[in-house]
């Protein structure tokens, strides 16, 4: 059976091309793409990824389009996955990107709206091995306001990738040209220290996830203090817990930086809860 992806609202099989040479994605990375969890047919915390998609579109001059609305995603999305038999875990990528037309200087600021999908395990599975980690040091995060936004241009996060994969590592953290510890690779960093969490500012060049602030509301709720502050070396040393967060696995927690090993309750919980926030009631586990 042939799965099918949506661009600007029509369901199109994927054994159909879909851009010619001229797609600007494909020429200069001049896209915006945003990386939803599905459940039973609906994306979720559909409204927090509008806002900073729509964020980002403001930033980068692109025409605001009526499909980028999150009921309409929302009933476009649900429309894919029931076309294509993933109703219950799915892994949606919403891809922004400017209307063929023009080199570095576009002929237009219209935008094309791509919705595709894939099967994906259902809720937020605990981890029970953690990740083994490690400092990502061949070079600092290159910061301005479009270190903060998620485009198509991942050639950074490709380097740290592959460079996690040569160390094998789970996971590497990314640090500014200070040395500041940032975030993974496709994740944002969290530290609890003494009952406290801690997480690096939005003032620093890091990616502010949804689930990140999700978390820290989480936090903040339950009576956690939140310390939004820049991070070193030793305030991983000094950690009891440190766990990465991602809109598609929730708390990912970390077992071991070099010698040091690292305990997983606030992670457990952060994740209990949000299988218990779409109706999960069992937990799950990899």
């Amino acid at each position: 059976m042939s799965k099918y992806v949506n661009l600007n609202g029509t369901l199109i099989s994927m054994a159909q091309p879909l851009f010619f040479e001229s797609n600007r994605a494909f020429r200069y990375g001049d896209a915006l793409f945003e990386t939803i969890k599905c459940h039973n047919g609906q994306p979720l915390f559909i409204q927090e990824h509008m806002r900073r998609l729509k964020r980002s579109m403001k930033l980068l001059s692109y025409q605001q389009n009526d499909l980028i609305d999150a009921n309409t995603i929302s009933n476009e999305t649900e429309r894919m996955l029931r076309r294509n038999r993933w109703m219950e875990g799915a892994r949606l990528r919403l891809a922004v990107y400017r209307i063929d037309g023009g080199l570095y200087t576009p002929e237009s600021n219209q935008v094309n709206v791509l919705l595709s999908a894939e099967e994906n395990v259902e809720g937020y599975p605990l981890h029970p091995r953690g990740y083994d980690i490690e400092i990502f040091t061949e070079m600092p995060k290159p910061s301005g306001q479009l270190s903060s936004v998620k485009s198509a241009n991942s050639l950074f996060y490709i380097m740290a990738a592959n460079r996690r994969v040569k160390e094998e590592k789970d996971e590497l953290i990314l640090t500014d040209d200070n040395g500041n510890l940032l975030e993974g690779v496709s994740s944002n960093l969290f530290l609890i220290i003494d009952n406290e969490m801690y997480t690096p500012p939005t003032s620093q060049p890091i990616l502010p996830g949804i689930m990140r602030g999700l978390v820290i509301k989480m936090a903040k709720k339950s009576g956690i203090r939140v310390n939004e502050v820049p991070l070193r070396l030793s305030h991983l040393e000094a950690a009891n817990e440190v766990f990465f967060t991602n809109t598609i696995q929730g708390a990912i927690w970390v077992r071991a930086f070099r010698q040091k090993r690292y305990f997983h309750r606030i992670s457990d919980q952060i994740n209990a809860f949000l299988n218990q926030s779409i109706g999960l009631k069992s937990v799950l586990t990899e």
